[in-house]
């Protein structure tokens, strides 16, 4: 898998950074859907020249379509790519406070196979711009889904107990042989006393019977023994894996969310398709992303209530996840040739469920590059030094080191028509 955007694609569509994805991942920040990154605000379109007669104003088109996509590799996480793609097909209302009704489909994909970051997901939602040119939106929406590893994890389970049951019987059979051949060797040494046999003979032949039985069944025994001494380790592991997380998929997942997104650029690239092929401007850019978005998940698990039985169990989640990400540096090339900025970045997340890998900061250099200014395609590198502020749940400990450093190689891809 290459970028985070095309391991999506290919997939057909994870806490933690290991499942630190960005934004719109199930667990972590809300619905991180930029506007095309390389608009110009309002406020930097030329006005009208006055007195030219100006254009009436089009119909808007009946529907729009948004395609926003994301993808990161992170070293931190293991080297671990993940990333999301989100497909929307709405109608819009009003021009000068726009409210838009929606149809979604989203679908996120990781190669370290954590659950959390392999799901597809369907439903329906409203946004509505409140401000512009600084963006500021409310939106709301219900989506229902699987994840693609339903279940793998209690699928594990139950191979292992197979596995552990069949060397128990195995064993069982080889400590009755045993008994079998102690009880025959017994009696043949009472049968053999009975004869004028000398006892030196009646020894060497117990000795010899001995050996052969000890040879036989003591080196399957032990192997045996410690084959199923293997196997509950690793069902033991796994198990107190399970129990400690209590969010093992087993089916079906919805989710609520409704919150407010925030956005503000300045010197964007202006992409003039008749300007020259490469320019240098110098100047101050940057942008600004954050969302607040309190979350409501119902996640069909698979549970363990004494014993060795998993059964299906319906957890309830509920999360106010607050998320920032300031970028501010200098737009170096702009031009037919694309764009390259260098710039400072910081991310920041935070949530009341005291999941730890929506509790840390991060901050470093970066680069960025649009390779064709008129596709809405990003790529970043950034090295970036982070902390984890050490609010996690007993149940779910940090597995890190509290500060880290992190190289992250990034790509975006955003496009709409009727918008």
């Amino acid at each position: 898998m290459a970028s985070l955007w095309l391991a999506v694609a290919m997939a057909g569509a994870q806490a933690p950074v290991l499942g630190i994805v960005d934004a719109e991942a199930p667990d972590s920040g809300g619905a991180k859907t930029r506007p095309p990154i390389s608009q110009p605000s309002e406020g930097d379109q030329a006005p009208a020249v006055a007195g030219e007669p100006t254009a009436s104003a089009e119909p808007p088109p009946p529907l729009w379509v948004e395609l926003y996509s994301e993808g990161t590799h992170s070293s931190h996480e293991n080297d671990n790519t993940s990333g999301f793609l989100d497909v929307k097909l709405g109608k819009r209302f009003g021009q000068t406070l726009p409210f838009d009704v929606y149809l979604k489909a989203r679908a996120f994909r990781d190669q370290a196979d954590f659950f959390w970051n392999n799901l597809a997901q369907a439903g329906a939602g409203f946004r509505v711009t409140l401000t512009k040119p600084v963006t500021l939106s409310f939106f709301a929406q219900a989506t229902t889904g699987n994840y693609f590893r339903t279940g793998s994890e209690t699928q594990g389970m139950q191979g292992l107990q197979t596995r552990i049951d069949r060397e128990r019987a195995a064993l069982n059979r080889v400590q009755a042989d045993y008994q079998s051949l102690g009880t025959q060797v017994f009696t043949e040494k009472f049968t053999i006393m009975d004869t004028a046999t000398t006892r030196a003979e009646i020894n060497k032949l117990w000795n010899s019977l001995d050996t052969a039985l000890t040879n036989r069944y003591q080196g399957g025994l032990a192997a045996l023994d410690g084959k199923i001494d293997s196997l509950e380790s690793a069902k033991d592991s796994l198990r107190a894996a399970m129990d400690s997380l209590a969010l093992i998929p087993a089916g079906t997942q919805t989710e609520y969310q409704a919150g407010l997104i925030f956005q503000y650029g300045w010197g964007a690239p202006v992409n003039d398709a008749s300007g020259p092929l490469f320019a240098f401007p110098w100047r101050f850019w940057g942008d600004v992303y954050s969302d607040c978005i309190y979350q409501a998940q119902r996640r069909h698990v698979q549970t363990r209530h004494g014993g060795d039985a998993y059964s299906d169990s319906l957890v309830s989640l509920d999360n106010l996840i607050v998320y920032a990400n300031p970028d501010v540096g200098i737009l170096l090339m702009d031009g037919r040739a694309g764009s390259a900025a260098a710039y400072v970045t910081a991310y920041a997340w935070f949530d009341t469920h005291r999941d730890w890998w929506n509790n840390l900061a991060m901050a470093g250099p970066g680069v960025r590059w649009q390779p064709w200014p008129a596709l809405d395609f990003l790529v970043t590198a950034e090295y970036l030094w982070g902390r984890y502020y050490g609010r996690a749940r007993a149940e779910e400990p940090l597995p890190y080191a509290r500060a880290f450093s992190d190289v992250r190689i990034g790509a975006n891809f955003w496009y709409g028509v009727g918008l």
